[in-house]
């Protein structure tokens, strides 16, 4: 009869786009997503299916695309490396280097980015502590966390950003740096010069002459060096 109201199996009326399959019982929602598309979730009851639905409605209203945040954070953080074009080919390399070593193989790295809460961001900062890793790495891992979680809350895929403030709970160890000595310089020309590494010996010269970054010597050309203006002792 055409109005009838529509019922699960225990009698209780269903609202608009809820439904019960038939062949085990599961509720399930249907329901369109800030793009249009038809979308499906099921649960196991009434009362689980509904929970979700709120939260569903409350996103669609806040324009956040649920279905987006669905994305694992290994998953984000690739995204989030495709919007870095700015930045050198060995600090990109750097950084996949520290992901793929610190965190795509984490229970972090495979959730969610919904799901993500502080907590779960912190426990991932201790283990890396328990690990040994150095705090500077750890603290490294922070900003590409943030950065990338960052992103999807600037594109509406989550309500906010797990792990603001989250580094105040790093810790770990804490590498003293200590500068090479003269007498250190003097024997490790003298070794180059009598080994293998004879070939190498200009340019830890000039390393220790300029103090420049290893990456930054090892990326140097002729170009970059203009001899007319270049003083010689």
């Amino acid at each position: 009869m055409a109005g009838a109201k529509r019922t699960d199996n225990r009698g209780r009326n269903l609202r608009s786009g809820e439904g019960q399959r038939a062949e085990d019982g599961r509720y399930f929602y249907r329901y369109s997503d800030l793009a249009g598309k038809r979308r499906t979730i099921y649960a196991l009851t009434l009362q689980e299916l509904r929970q979700k639905e709120q939260q569903i409605t409350r996103d669609l209203e806040d324009r956040i695309d649920s279905n987006a945040g669905s994305m694992t954070l290994n998953e984000l953080f690739d995204l989030f490396m495709t919007t870095k074009a700015d930045i050198r080919e060995t600090t990109r390399k750097n950084y996949y280097v520290v992901w793929n070593n610190d965190i795509k193989e984490t229970a972090l790295g495979n959730m969610a980015i919904k799901q993500i809460r502080q907590i779960h961001v912190c426990a991932l900062y201790g283990d890396l502590s328990k690990r040994g890793l150095a705090e500077s790495t750890i603290k490294l891992c922070h900003t590409l966390i943030l950065s990338a979680l960052e992103l999807a809350l600037c594109s509406d895929y989550i309500r906010k950003n797990p792990a603001r403030d989250a580094q105040k709970w790093i810790t770990g160890e804490k590498a003293d740096r200590e500068a090479i000595t003269r007498a250190q310089q003097t024997a490790l020309l003298e070794f180059m010069q009598n080994s293998i590494y004879e070939t190498y010996y200009p340019m830890i010269v000039f390393d220790l002459s300029t103090g420049i970054r290893v990456g930054e010597l090892a990326g140097l050309r002729w170009k970059d060096v203009d001899l007319k203006k270049t003083s010689y002792i």
